[in-house]
């Protein structure tokens, strides 16, 4: 399952539930593979802060192993020159 680009829309209050749903949909050995921005979003659509920390703790919680964890600045340029980066993040269902 991939989240790419959608997890920043998310309000941090609802990142718990929303790990959750996500592992209650995985097959065993089921993957997802999500990506957290960090750094200032489109004026025109609301962009809240990820806490990769936390997110790799609720998705333990919610019986997801963390496979892997990478760091990248963004691809866009405009990104880049905001100084946007991403954790993406892989967690598999035992």
């Amino acid at each position: 399952m991939l989240v790419i680009a959608v997890w920043q829309h998310l309000p941090p209050v609802e990142h718990r539930e929303a790990i959750g749903v996500l592992a209650d949909k995985l097959a065993p050995r089921g993957r997802l593979i999500l990506s957290l921005r960090h750094g200032p979003g489109a004026a025109a659509r609301p962009c809240h802060p990820a806490d990769a920390e936390r997110i790799v703790a609720y998705a333990k919680d919610a019986g997801l192993e963390l496979r892997m964890r990478r760091s990248a600045e963004s691809v866009q340029q405009r990104n880049r020159d905001l100084r946007v980066t991403w954790t993406w993040l892989c967690f598999e269902r035992p």
